[in-house]
């Protein structure tokens, strides 16, 4: 469906002249006389102009939408990538100028580019994403007059995405940075040795009685058979759940800056542990399952946005709740887990994560984090700086 805006140059140069004719304000004579005559024509004629070429402009369109797949599947912050266009024009076209735009969406953030199209040769633009994303693109053809009074947009095919991941701090081979506000005790440790990998489920009647899991009986007195014990036996399980953060109504940018952070905090401490040779499960934001770290975990950090329900692992696993300090949901979750038996670790990105923070927000946030500290260590939570 073909739109027709008028600029906001064509309402004016159309609106002014009647003003300067109005016989409420002072004449000013033949200047004004040409100004009331001669600026409306101008834009009837670039109309005009507009009009006699909608056809060929049209045709050119309909070609056009046939390769409209110009942007690239990924990108990286920052990293500037040009784009080149260049659709069929067979037929001249006076007073028209034309140019290829997109307009690109994430969440409540919005990117345009454009690229004009000269007589023969290609058009270029420059993609410059600032931030990470799940770009959706959207792409139209449009076609101006000379004087940029008016524009015709012809939409081609919707549908292209761009997946910007976050930009991945590499963690040091020492341990996790940050001190444990509980007892090292019950802080859950990185290396676990192989009994403590193992996953374990109910006894059911039939079962071996040899993968009884004894130790666990003697504690707790229920009866847990361990599985798995082939499939693992060297490798650990991480449970990494990112809580999104919650803002006032009307802050939606500033719920996903924060959310940025966490994730980047979250991928960092991925990293690391998949350097370790441990196994990992994540659950993102806006995400309904457990998935592990693979070569979709670039795009899946992408398209993360401030949604979804909190799932947790089965009792005894170690899980790592990651999340702004002070947030409330990220200390209900971890609530929530040691309630169920998992072993919680709350994990606050330290002020590194922050991207150029202010001197005001910089301190605001290393106060949450001793805040949240100091309070942990009265609770008996684990809470660590990453």
């Amino acid at each position: 469906m073909v739109r027709i805006r008028p600029t906001a140059a064509g309402f004016a140069f159309f609106l002014l002249p009647p003003l300067l004719l109005y016989k409420g304000i002072p004449q000013t004579g033949t200047p004004a006389l040409i100004a009331g005559i001669g600026l409306p024509s101008l834009v009837l004629l670039s109309f005009l102009f507009l009009m006699f070429g909608i056809y060929t402009v049209n045709k050119i369109a309909r070609r056009a939408a046939r390769n409209a797949e110009i942007l690239p599947d990924s990108a990286v912050i920052g990293f500037p990538q040009v784009l080149k266009v260049d659709p069929l024009r067979r037929s001249f076209l006076p007073g028209i100028r034309l140019s290829w735009q997109w307009i690109l969406r994430f969440g409540p953030f919005r990117y345009q580019m454009a690229a004009p199209l000269p007589v023969k040769a290609a058009g270029s633009a420059l993609l410059l994403l600032p931030r990470r994303g799940e770009w959706a693109g959207r792409s139209f053809l449009r076609a101006g007059d000379s004087f940029g009074f008016f524009h015709f947009d012809y939409p081609l095919e919707d549908g292209e995405c761009v997946s910007v991941p976050p930009l991945i701090s590499t963690l040091d081979a020492s341990d996790i940075p940050g001190r444990p506000a509980a007892s090292a005790a019950a802080a859950p440790r990185l290396k676990e040795d192989t009994e403590e990998r193992l996953e374990r489920r109910s006894y059911v009647p039939g079962d071996d009685p040899r993968k009884l899991d004894w130790k666990v009986y003697a504690r707790t007195g229920e009866m847990l058979v361990r599985v798995g014990e082939e499939a693992v036996p060297d490798r650990g399980r991480l449970w990494l759940l990112v809580v999104s953060p919650s803002v006032k109504r009307f802050r939606k940018k500033a719920q996903v800056y924060r959310l940025d952070v966490c994730l980047e905090a979250a991928a960092a401490l991925a990293q690391r542990m998949e350097a370790e040779n441990q196994d990992v499960r994540a659950l993102l934001p806006g995400e309904e399952r457990w998935a592990g770290i693979d070569s979709d975990w670039g795009r899946r950090l992408a398209r993360s946005l401030p949604s979804g329900n909190l799932i947790f692992p089965s009792s005894g696993e170690r899980l790592w709740v990651v999340g702004t300090p002070g947030e409330p949901a990220v200390k209900a979750a971890a609530v929530e887990a040691v309630n169920r038996g998992c072993r919680v670790t709350l994990a606050h990105p330290s002020p590194g994560f922050l991207a150029n923070p202010g001197g005001v927000e910089l301190l605001w946030y290393r106060k949450k984090l001793e805040q949240v500290e100091i309070d942990a260590e009265g609770e008996g939570l684990d809470v660590r700086r990453i």
